[in-house]
């Protein structure tokens, strides 16, 4: 089954890989490939794992289930200047390289540049920061209680970003790839009865990184989870460092950052035995979810954003954009009648929100009632949200389902795909699967960026 990508919004180095450089008002085909004689619209994938995006590039990791167990691969598009995209994209200023404007394959060139054999390791998660690049790759074949993956880093480094411990006096940026030290800083927490771990999830902002690593001891189930953070710590979005740290001092408007990752500190009352499912991160604010459904808010809160947080209640995701908070409640799996409500908070005057400032409620208002239509997916953008709905039905195949794409807020690049730059202040259905020259696909998966907006297509093939 062929995956085909969309996107729609900001376009000034080529991230939406259309083979252009205009902003796109409507969702137009991503194009793959490095000849513009062989340029192609799908690929030959079952998903999208992840789609993340820095100020101007684009990372997309793919993968299926083939003879080999798992294929995966990493492409990507638009600025690559800073190395943020590899050894590929850094002689493109020359006139040379490969084309910037679609999606080209970059996996193979990161990892024969750190000595990793694709057979040993698979890309678990990539992440992109405001001109940086992150990839952890997992051991594929040893015991998960004795494998220690690796952790690349590469483009640029102005406040710590890499998290390899080197300023950016040492370091400005680099195309090759960097091991951030996660072993290290595991060893000297844990000492000798340290044998394994694995990141479970890793978040980027703009200039800070948080990441939740699960550790194996020695000893029977002997086990622990930690969350580590590096890059811009001085609104308290990685808790509380209390150390020294390169960061600049005196009236300068840059703030303090830490060069390597370190443990996090926050407050844990009222935790009991809770343990932290998920994290999100927006410009300078963190957000913990707990299998309790509370959240633990960090951070800035000078746009609001963290403002109901930690009081809420019966949260099963969060999401952040640059200014703000998205809390689900409740989402509803496909085709199944299960109430849902999404809380908003933070900055609101281009409509990121989804309701006025003056509504009765704190909550996205929809113009359906929420048991109408099952919430499947959704993602928060620089300052816009997108929100993946099936509609209820008995019908029980999902390539016949109808689906729609809800989207709010920021809207100046055009990146809601509604063919206008005007703001959107209230959910408004920006796609659906029900007509159109797209009539009949499935959606997997809603991904949103920089004033960008991404919809993942699955063709019948």
């Amino acid at each position: 089954m062929p995956l085909q990508l969309l996107s729609a919004g900001s376009n000034a180095q080529g991230q939406l890989g259309q083979n252009h450089l205009e902003d796109s008002y409507t969702f137009q085909s991503c194009l793959f490939g490095t000849s513009p004689s062989k340029l192609q619209s799908q690929l030959p994938f079952d998903t999208v794992i992840s789609l993340s995006c820095g100020a101007n590039h684009t990372c997309l990791l793919v993968g299926r289930k083939d003879s080999e167990g798992h294929t995966r691969e990493l492409w990507g598009s638009g600025d690559g200047k800073k190395g943020q995209l590899g050894l590929s994209n850094t002689s493109l200023d020359a006139g040379q390289g490969t084309n910037q404007t679609v999606f080209h394959r970059i996996d193979d060139t990161i990892l024969t540049a750190s000595g990793i054999q694709p057979t040993d390791y698979r890309m678990e998660h990539v992440v992109a920061s405001w001109e940086s690049t992150f990839i952890y790759l997992r051991p594929r074949t040893m015991d998960s209680r004795l494998s220690k993956g690796i952790l690349l880093s590469i483009g640029n480094n102005d406040y710590g970003d890499l998290g390899i411990g080197l300023s950016p006096s040492q370091l400005g940026k680099t195309s090759h790839p960097q091991r951030v030290p996660l072993e290290d800083l595991l060893s000297k927490k844990y000492s000798f009865r340290l044998t394994g771990y694995d990141v479970r999830k890793l978040v980027a902002g703009l200039h800070h990184v948080v990441a939740i690593v699960d550790v194996f001891l020695d000893g029977p189930e002997a086990s622990d989870s930690v969350v580590i953070g590096w890059g811009t710590y001085r609104q308290g979005q990685l808790g509380y460092l209390n150390f020294q740290t390169s960061g600049m001092k005196g009236k300068s408007k840059i703030p303090s950052y830490t060069t390597e990752p370190k443990v996090l500190q926050f407050p844990r009352d009222g935790w009991g035995d809770s343990k932290i499912l998920d994290i999100a991160v927006g410009s300078s604010h963190t957000l913990l979810l707990l299998d309790s459904g509370k959240v633990v808010a960090l951070g800035s809160n000078k746009k609001g954003q963290l403002d109901g947080v930690n009081e809420a209640t019966g949260i099963t995701g969060v999401h952040c954009s640059w200014n703000g908070c998205c809390l689900i409640r409740n989402p509803s799996p496909a085709h199944k009648n299960v109430d849902w409500s999404i809380y908003s908070s933070g900055r609101g005057e281009k409509g990121q929100l989804g309701r006025s400032d003056s509504a009765p409620s704190v909550t996205v208002s929809f113009p359906f009632a929420s048991t109408s239509h099952a919430l499947i997916g959704f993602a928060c953008g620089s300052e816009h949200s997108l929100a993946l709905f099936r509609k209820i039905s008995n019908n029980i195949d999902p390539m016949l389902s109808v689906e729609e794409v809800w989207g709010w807020g920021w809207n100046e690049h055009g990146n809601l795909g509604l063919g206008h730059t005007d703001d959107v202040h209230s959910p408004s259905l920006i796609w659906t699967n029900a007509g159109g020259s797209f009539k009949g696909s499935h959606v997997d998966s809603v991904w949103a960026g920089c004033g960008t907006s991404w919809i993942v297509l699955m063709q019948e093939s």
